[in-house]
C-alpha cells in the first residue's frame, strides 16, 4: 500500500474516531439536560397538584 493511500486511510479513521466521540458526547449531554428538565416539571406538576387539592384536606 502506498504512503497516500496509507495517510488517507489514517486520515479518515481518525476522523470517524472524533465524530464518534463527539457525537456520543453530545448525546449524552443533550440526555442529561433533558433529564434535568424533565425533574423539573415534574416537581413542577407535583407542586401544583398538592395546591390544587389543598383546599379539600381536612
Amino acid at each position: 500500500m502506498s504512503l497516500s493511500k496509507q495517510l488517507v486511510v489514517m486520515i479518515a479513521v481518525r476522523f470517524l474516531v472524533v465524530f464518534r466521540l463527539d457525537l456520543l458526547l453530545s448525546i449524552n449531554k443533550s440526555r442529561g439536560c433533558l433529564e434535568n428538565e424533565a425533574q423539573g416539571h415534574a416537581q413542577d406538576i407535583a407542586t401544583s397538584l398538592g395546591l390544587s387539592i389543598s383546599p379539600y384536606r381536612v
